[in-house]
């Protein structure tokens, strides 16, 4: 509320308004407010951090649009909850300046109405909160539907590399399962043609061998290093989806809280000023 609403507003509550009803004013208000905080916060926080759990298994081509998406609702949300403010305002101007010149019979009737007005805008409120958690269910619904359609598509694609890799690994192994085969062979023959083989090209063979054996040891690790690269990728897409969604909850809960502790702080100051 701008300041000059703000003013406006406590002079004229001072000639309309009594104390039980800036008390019932404020109580209706908190009311408001604490179910925004409570029932709608904590339904939709737990469904939100149950699905949330499950989005950990995501991939991170499916967090880009839902965050645009829920960024969007929000959006509105606060424009909806901004246009109600604004017809509270006019709607308290028309009938205060009604009230100026009135006896205190009608100035109590255009309190009933002021009253009516709040409860309507209180209603709208909760109407739009209901709405916007049906939207954010759906939201959920949809990222669930969206993870488990690319985590398909995932174990696809990790499939499929796990059977190149291990195609690769299989072929690297019968070469390697040849060729000491090729160097054992040699071996044997030229034992079986010269007993008397030189123990240096005995010695020369067996390096051929561990050779080979360290090849094959290599092309291993490197299929290794390579599935445990795209582990963590993967790992990592899942925790960004999570830290950026818990982060717009948070964020959006605490600025309700702000907006709400503030109303209160002005409705208390207007108390103040009406009977002190």
């Amino acid at each position: 509320m701008d300041q000059e609403t703000r003013e406006y507003l406590e002079q004229r509550l001072v000639g309309v308004a009594t104390k039980d009803d800036i008390e019932k004013l404020r109580q209706e208000t908190r009311a408001i407010f604490r179910q925004l905080q409570g029932k709608e916060k904590l339904g939709a926080d737990r469904e939100i951090r149950a699905e949330l759990e499950a989005a950990r298994r995501d991939l991170e081509a499916a967090k880009g649009p839902l965050l645009e998406e829920i960024r969007d609702r929000f959006r509105g949300f606060e424009e909806e909850i901004k246009g109600l403010m604004d017809q509270l305002r006019s709607a308290a101007k028309e009938i205060l300046n009604r009230g100026e010149s009135k006896d205190q019979g009608d100035q109590a009737s255009l309190k009933e109405e002021l009253r009516t007005e709040i409860d309507r805008l209180g209603g709208e409120v909760k109407e739009i909160m209901g709405s916007w958690q049906r939207e954010i269910a759906l939201s959920v619904e949809g990222l669930k539907q969206e993870t488990a359609a690319a985590l398909e598509r995932s174990k696809g694609e990790l499939g499929g590399s796990f059977e190149t890799v291990q195609k690769e690994v299989l072929e690297a192994f019968h070469r390697a399962r040849k060729e000491m085969g090729a160097v054992l062979q040699m071996i044997r023959e030229e034992m079986s043609l010269d007993r008397t083989l030189a123990r240096e090209e005995t010695e020369a063979k067996v390096q051929q061998f561990i050779e080979v054996l360290d090849t094959f040891q290599e092309r291993i690790g490197g299929a290794a290093d390579e599935i445990a690269r795209s582990s963590e990728r993967i790992r990592e897409g899942f925790l960004e989806i999570r830290e950026e969604l818990g982060a717009m909850m948070r964020f959006s809960f605490a600025d309700l809280e702000k907006k709400m502790a503030a109303l209160e702080a002005r409705i208390k100051a207007l108390e103040k000023m009406v009977f002190h």
